[in-house]
């Protein structure tokens, strides 16, 4: 590594604050949305399931139920590390 790239990936590491706390797991904190309540007022009001409104937005029902709840879900790489939360999930 050269000099110069040191002294920017430790200006970087500055800025982010991380010379005093290391970036490390945190946890997710809630993330409110209207849409969860949309959903359930649609439901109520129109019979029309969360399933039609996936057909409706042309959008697989894993993704829908992710983008719509309060707290997606977060899964662990393989690997191990930090959660990740996927917007590209396949299951329905």
């Amino acid at each position: 590594m050269s000099d110069v790239t040191y002294r920017n990936a430790m200006t970087t590491v500055t800025n982010c604050g991380w010379r005093r706390c290391e970036p490390g797991p945190r946890r997710l904190l809630d993330q409110p949305s209207p849409l969860p309540k949309a959903v359930a007022l649609l439901t109520e009001q129109t019979g029309v399931d969360e399933r039609g409104l996936a057909a409706e937005c042309q959008a697989p029902l894993g993704l829908f139920r992710t983008v719509v709840s309060r707290l997606p879900e977060a899964t662990m790489p393989a690997g191990g590390g930090n959660p990740v939360v996927s917007l590209l999930r396949t299951t329905d």
